[in-house]
């Protein structure tokens, strides 16, 4: 009794140090989970450790100051889910929508706080059909028609109509150069996406290349990917860590 104790110790031990080690090297990468077009050609950048950055695309730079914390002051009713932000979109003018894992949760731009009631689960009435998949969810664009893309973990992908609420026939399908042309190559390796205030989207992969999809000719834009540097992403690249 006493070795199998002893064997079963060292094997919780060991165990134990592969997986401390393992959520270290997990932490130790910094990328861009979302983001969010704001007022004044701005966009709010997310990135997984529950911090952010305001991105100005008019100047091409950071705004000074930051990162900032993801707190109840920065972003009054998120803030203690600011690490578990998975993807997010804008709704309509003036709320956007937020998915944390199995939950989503609206924002008011306007009034700048989280809705009151959330968040609230992703199930069968708040989301028909994508409940399956909320735990895989890792990007989120919308769409022309009041649609979403919702990029999964796996390299598949969801169009969701909000106006019919309910999950497109046929989806999930694969993200490849037929249905995303330029992208395919890249579905794995996806961190997070944003729409852009001109009218694409910008989509960030875990080991330093970005892509810009030109969303009205449905394809990757001429000249992308392209490799986040401190000159091509000034304020931006200094604050990232890489996956290899």
């Amino acid at each position: 009794m006493s070795f199998l104790s002893s064997r079963t110790l060292g094997l919780a031990v060991a165990l134990g140090l592969m997986l401390s080690a393992s959520t270290a090297w997990a932490e130790a990468f910094i990328v861009v989970s979302t983001g969010l077009p704001w007022p004044g050609g701005k966009v709010q950048l997310f990135l997984n450790n529950g911090t952010y950055v305001r991105w100005d695309t008019q100047s091409w730079h950071a705004d000074s100051g930051y990162p900032r914390l993801i707190d109840d002051r920065s972003w009054p009713g998120l803030g203690r889910y600011a690490e578990q932000i998975a993807a997010s979109f804008p709704l309509d003018g003036s709320k956007v929508v937020f998915f944390l894992g199995r939950q989503y949760l609206v924002y008011d731009i306007v009034a700048d706080r989280a809705d009151p009631g959330y968040p609230r689960p992703i199930d069968e009435r708040s989301w028909p059909g994508l409940a399956p998949y909320s735990g895989a969810i890792i990007g989120a664009m919308a769409w022309p028609g009041r649609r979403v893309q919702i990029f999964l973990n796996d390299g598949r992908y969801l169009r969701y109509d909000l106006t019919a609420r309910r999950v497109e026939p046929n989806y999930p399908r694969r993200v490849d150069d037929q249905n995303w042309p330029g992208l395919g190559p890249y579905a794995q390796r996806i961190s997070g996406m944003t729409n852009w205030p001109d009218g694409s989207a910008m989509i960030f992969l875990h080991d330093g290349l970005v892509l810009r999809y030109d969303i009205a000719r449905d394809r990757v834009a001429q000249g992308f990917p392209q490799r986040m540097t401190k000159g091509t992403w000034p304020g931006l690249r200094d604050v990232l860590n890489f996956y290899p």
